[in-house]
């Protein structure tokens, strides 16, 4: 090991997860790039600002962290010995207000648009800006896959306590939670999740409808706020029915999800802390624990909201033991054979603490305001931050959602809750929601045109000499499974890169989850040559009178529903 290296060890169950959604959404700009934005009273002096910010990068070893995956079966994770953040300061104080808020904000989207190496440590740069007066912004930007929610306040409370000299206990590396990831049962929880998500409904997995024309900029931000009387009745009602708060924004999500799909059967992302209890000093620990995996409701349009909500609590605790499983891992093992998406939105519960004034105090300046702002590559995202006043927050993706069809489920997982609030019994299919579904699942993606078999044939051992390769094994034969032997999420990625320089083809990734043994691989391969090469005229496929009107009906219909949507007011405001 190089001494400039202190550890090497594999990758927790999210990270792998946010390696491959990062790698695949290379075009989705900022893709979980997280940036905290704190604004100051007060200016920190620049050495000891410097320093302390030097000093808790050296404290914990997720900041030094680097990932390595290319020419690699798994992806690993690389500890420096040393690393330093860049801080880059910015003077706007000359400027006059307007044009000084639109330079931050110019700042903070081309920061994330940005996005970082994620083989390069730290994955962590600052910038502080003088805003006039007394008024200072600090932005402290950091990958996903190297520091989760959690560890943000941990780390700004941190700053502050090595900015004023006090002392702090020793860190706990993170390699202790990935050694406890690793040391569980992995095929007790695959058998776990096939059970959970057998039989999934073709609408299950909701694709919401894109906009109409390319948006300006890619990050849709809304924010709904439930004031402080109705967060204490949601309360009051949670605790009656036997459910948390937590539970309950997940089946308001669900909720509008049935709507919007028009499916019963809803399955979407839940986003789980992933720190284990039995580790010493979890709630201080700095690092990426937090695991998307699926999470499963059936819509019953006549079980009563509290009934319906404490059974997918009760869900919820039987798959508690089985969350350290990688997302990528249990896609490649669930892929659905029409190459859909096995996740298009999820929902994390915020509990951890936020509020400035609990950050802790410095000498000559203070935090006045904390906000952190977040970017998945999924297409929808809802965050619930819990504390006297529930807030909703939904980042969208604006180039492959309405914004419209965004609104209208934010507002109407509020009245999902606000429904629990008031009258708890009330059956689902009588909850009075805005949504209506956006027009049938698409079909599945029709299988390119047969290519011939001597064709095939020439192909085969080609492919399967880069399956050899990159699985380190013996030459595949013909039924040979990609993943069945030890291909995974990241592997796909990689395999796509190889057929690209082979054969001046592009395959879809979720072609390869579609097409998983080496025969269906070689022949959707010699198909796509075959296409690829047919004259363009060749191509041209007759109209469908009848998916014309459908495409004209359900514009239509969306454009009813955003004319409805302008029109009301929905105290949903954009961040």
């Amino acid at each position: 090991m190089s001494d400039a290296i202190q550890d090497v060890y594999p990758l927790a169950p999210g990270q792998g997860g946010i390696l491959f959604q990062s790698l695949q959404a290379r075009g989705a700009s900022g893709a979980y790039v997280v940036q905290a934005v704190l604004r100051l009273r007060g200016a920190p002096e620049p050495e000891r600002e410097r320093a302390a910010w030097d000093a808790l990068v050296a404290r914990h070893d997720a900041l030094r962290t680097a990932l390595v995956w290319q020419g690699r079966a798994r992806p690993l994770q690389v500890v420096g010995r040393q690393a330093r953040a860049p801080l880059v300061r910015h003077d706007l104080s000359a400027l006059p207000e307007a044009e000084r808020e639109a330079r931050f904000a110019a700042f903070l989207a081309e920061d994330r648009a940005r996005g970082f190496e994620l083989s390069h440590a730290p994955l962590l740069r600052l910038a502080r800006f003088r805003m006039g007066g007394a008024a200072e912004r600090l932005v402290a930007s950091f990958h996903h896959a190297a520091v989760d929610g959690w560890s943000a306040p941990v780390l700004l409370r941190e700053w502050l306590s090595l900015y004023a000299g006090r002392p702090l206990p020793p860190a706990h590396p993170f390699r202790d939670h990935v050694a406890w990831a690793l040391s569980q049962d992995r095929a007790a929880a695959l058998a776990f999740w096939r059970r959970e998500l057998a039989d999934r409904a073709p609408g299950a997995s909701w694709t919401p409808p894109p906009p109409p024309s390319p948006p300006a900029e890619r990050r849709g931000d809304l924010w709904l706020e439930l004031d402080a009387a109705r967060t204490r009745a949601l309360s009051a009602a949670a605790r009656r029915a036997g459910v948390t708060r937590a539970a309950a924004a997940q089946g308001a999500w669900a909720l509008t999800l049935s709507r919007l799909s028009g499916s019963r059967d809803v399955v979407w992302g839940l986003a789980r802390s992933g720190r284990e209890a039995s580790l010493a000093g979890m709630e201080s620990r700095v690092g990426m624990f937090l695991n998307t995996l699926p999470m499963r409701a059936d819509a019953d349009p006549d079980r009563p909201l509290a009934d319906w909500l404490r059974g997918l609590q009760a869900r919820l605790s039987a798959q508690a033991p089985h969350e350290h499983l990688p997302l990528g891992e249990l896609q490649a093992a669930l892929g659905r054979p029409d190459g859909a998406p096995l996740l298009t939105s999820a929902v994390v519960f915020e509990n951890y603490p936020a509020d400035p004034a609990r950050l802790g105090e410095a000498e000559g300046f203070v935090i006045e305001t904390a906000e952190v702002r977040e970017q998945t590559s999924l297409p929808l995202t809802l965050f619930a931050a819990d504390g006297e006043r529930l807030g909703l927050r939904l980042l969208f993706d604006a180039a492959q959602v309405d914004a419209a069809t965004a609104r209208l489920a934010l507002s109407d997982t509020a009245r999902v809750l606000e429904t629990l609030a008031e009258a708890p019994q009330t059956p689902l299919g009588a909850i009075a929601l805005d949504a209506a579904p956006t027009g049938p699942i698409p079909a599945p993606r029709p299988a390119p045109r047969a290519a011939p078999q001597a064709e095939v044939a020439r192909i085969a051992p080609r492919l399967a000499a880069l399956w050899a390769e990159l699985l380190e094994g013996e030459t595949p034969e013909a039924e040979d499974n990609f993943f069945a032997l030890g291909g995974h999420s990241l592997l796909t990625l990689q395999l796509q890169e190889r057929i690209r320089a082979a054969f001046a083809v592009e395959v879809a990734v979720p072609d390869l989850f579609r097409f998983a043994t080496l025969a269906a691989q070689s022949r959707h391969l010699a198909a796509l040559l075959a296409e690829a090469e047919a004259p363009a005229s060749s191509l041209a496929a007759a109209p469908d009178p009848a998916r014309a009107e459908a495409r004209a009906e359900g514009a239509e219909r969306l454009r009813r529903r955003r004319a409805h949507a302008a029109a009301r007011p929905h105290g949903v405001r954009h961040a």
